[in-house]
């Protein structure tokens, strides 16, 4: 048995090896998330005190919802793509002796008129269950993923998790959520329904600053004090950009500190270069190039909108608060 660190979460890792959990008393679980722009993939080990130690992780765009703000429903192109991924995770959990894999859509799936038939087609693929998970679900999942041990927080904690086809802002303490909020706002939604230039015109940046804006006028605006944790592809890649990360290296960003200051200058520069210019930039993968800008104008305007000069950057997201529901 190996142990050490996980590049992409800075989690403990035990056992990196395919084959059943080498660890006495821990039950391997898979989670599979998926989003409207990714499908991720992890697997852990918890122990009956409800440590995770996770075997490996992993993620693939598959853009699930592309078109579906063009079309009103996901194509079969997108379907099958990411029905390969599916197939393909849920098969690698297996190798890696996962006793129980849970399988959950969210923005995508949520919100196209096929969304339910697509997601039955994900599980006769899969040979397993695919939940669609409700706005709240989403929320109070992602919530226990970025404030459960070791990282739960005794003071005021909210947590802004921006994704493909929805956003989602949670509030509490002592891992407890005191309020939620899931808007139809995310990258890919966004992307599609306002920028159509490359690289974009500045009406179509302001369009896009006024949909977040109304978008975020039903959330109210935290009480002073507490922290901000930021979660999703849009997030970690400001972080990795800023870090100046020639690689995907998630370890080095997990829990480190970014100004709004510094995403508006991060946004500003990438409004300002075509689509080839921006799949250049160290940190930034090609197969979310096309979307990014979208991204930075939902983290910077939701970053004012809560009044935060700073946040906690994180990678832990949904298919870790999935781990919890392995088994109900």
């Amino acid at each position: 048995m190996r142990s050490g660190t996980d590049r992409e979460s800075g989690d403990p890792v035990e056992d990196r090896q395919p084959g059943n959990s080498g660890r006495r008393n821990a039950k391997r679980i898979a989670t599979l998330d998926i989003g409207t722009n990714s499908v991720r993939l992890l697997v852990a080990d918890i122990d009956r005190s409800g440590r995770i130690v996770v075997s490996m992780r992993r993620g693939e765009v598959t853009r699930l919802g592309e078109g579906l703000e063009r079309n009103g429903e996901i194509s079969i192109a997108a379907r099958d793509r990411t029905g390969a991924v599916v197939a393909s995770f849920v098969e690698e959990a297996r190798k890696w002796g996962a006793s129980d894999i849970v399988v959950a859509g969210t923005g995508a799936l949520r919100s196209a008129p096929n969304g339910a038939n697509i997601a039955e087609h994900f599980s006769r693929l899969a040979n397993l269950p695919v939940r669609i998970l409700s706005g709240e679900e989403e929320a109070k999942l992602v919530f226990d993923a970025v404030s459960c041990p070791p990282w739960k927080q005794a003071s005021r904690c909210i947590v802004l998790d921006i994704g493909g086809g929805s956003t989602e802002i949670i509030s509490g303490s002592s891992g407890k959520i005191d309020d939620w909020n899931s808007v139809e706002i995310g990258c890919v939604r966004l992307t599609e329904r306002t920028i159509s230039h490359d690289p974009p015109l500045h009406e179509e940046l302001g369009k896009a600053r006024d949909e977040v804006a109304r978008a975020l006028r039903a959330v109210e605006v935290p009480e002073p004090g507490g922290h901000l944790h930021c979660v999703g592809g849009t997030v970690t890649t400001f972080a990795s950009i800023d870090k100046k990360l020639t690689k995907h290296e998630p370890h080095k960003i997990e829990g480190v500190k970014m100004s709004r200051e510094s995403v508006e200058s991060i946004e500003r520069e990438l409004s300002a270069l075509r689509l080839e210019e921006r799949m250049k930039i160290p940190g930034l993968s090609p197969g979310r190039a096309d979307i990014i800008i979208a991204g930075g104008v939902i983290l910077s305007e939701t970053l004012n909108h809560l009044k935060f000069k700073e946040f906690i950057v994180s990678t832990r997201g949904l298919r870790y608060g999935l781990l919890g529901t392995a088994g109900k």
